[in-house]
């Protein structure tokens, strides 16, 4: 193994482009679009117009560039809209599936790379923010296709019944990691920087499975403070605020934290040459939870 796991999974990521990685531009188009649609289904539900209220009266009382809420024909500040949109794509269970990590990454990557993208591209037309921010065509594309890459590798590196074991729901914890990720990319931070935000995203990591013997609605804010911390996270990374050497494979990290039985092995078996993660993600004809689908 590595000196550090972290590390060795995002030095190549950092350079895809996912124009350049066999299918991912067009699958990340396909599973945006089922994110909008299903966020804006979502918009409809008591628990997402709860959570809009939160984010509109309590939360949004920032500057900076804002994003639309979607399916609710109001925008308010980006991470609060991010964090809104990710609850309504996540209220009927109808968002898109990674199987082999039984998480649910649009609902996560998605809100979050929006977010940072608008955050980096108002501070490009404002001459402020990184002067790393990617000039080249599709940054928005690079930061999903690596977010899902992130999160997905985990939730297969985590194991998933091992993970469930200590009661964590993967979609919570490894899309902290993903959301910081993908942030970082958006935002065009480099190595140190960007093991950073993984770093202070994943150190706040958890999620609880509490909500399934009570049938409590708890589940659908996971993917919201996924992708507040993630943003916040990549954000604070910028700024100089240091990370860890190793937050995944660490003595104390989060495979060994948060799994009954690891797979480390997983995180970077085939990477650059397996199938891009986003790619064998998959869409839900009915919304319920995938292992109802068939």
């Amino acid at each position: 193994m590595p000196d550090s796991l972290t590390r060795s999974l995002l030095e190549p990521l950092l350079g895809w482009r996912a124009a350049a990685v066999p299918g991912a531009s067009a699958a990340a188009r396909r599973l945006l679009l089922d994110h909008i649609g299903v966020a804006a289904w979502g918009a409809g539900s008591e628990v997402s117009a709860t959570f809009r209220a939160h984010a509109l009266a309590d939360l949004a009382r920032g500057t900076g560039p804002e994003l639309p809420l979607i399916g609710a024909g109001r925008s308010c500040s980006a991470v609060e809209a991010a964090m809104a949109n990710a609850v309504a794509a996540a209220c009927f269970e109808f968002d898109d599936t990674h199987t082999p990590g039984s998480a649910h990454p649009g609902a996560v990557i998605f809100p979050a790379a929006l977010a940072a993208t608008a955050i980096a591209r108002s501070e490009a037309r404002a001459g402020t923010g990184s002067a790393a921010y990617p000039r080249h065509a599709e940054p928005f594309l690079d930061a999903v296709v690596v977010g899902y890459e992130v999160m997905c590798r985990l939730a297969r590196a985590v194991n998933p019944p091992a993970h469930r074991a200590r009661h964590f729901q993967p979609t919570a914890t490894t899309g902290h990691f993903g959301a910081a990720a993908a942030a970082a990319v958006a935002l065009g931070l480099g190595l140190d920087q960007s093991l950073a935000a993984v770093s202070l995203a994943g150190t706040v990591a958890g999620g609880s499975m509490q909500f399934l013997p009570e049938g409590a609605v708890t589940k659908q804010l996971h993917p919201a403070y996924a992708v507040q911390r993630g943003v916040q996270a990549a954000l604070l990374a910028r700024r100089g605020f240091p990370g860890l050497a190793d937050p995944i494979g660490g003595s104390r990290g989060f495979l060994l934290a948060q799994s009954a039985d690891p797979r480390p092995e997983r995180l970077l078996d085939g990477l650059g040459t397996a199938p891009a993660e986003i790619t064998v993600c998959g869409v839900k004809p009915y919304p319920s939870c995938r292992n109802t689908q068939a």
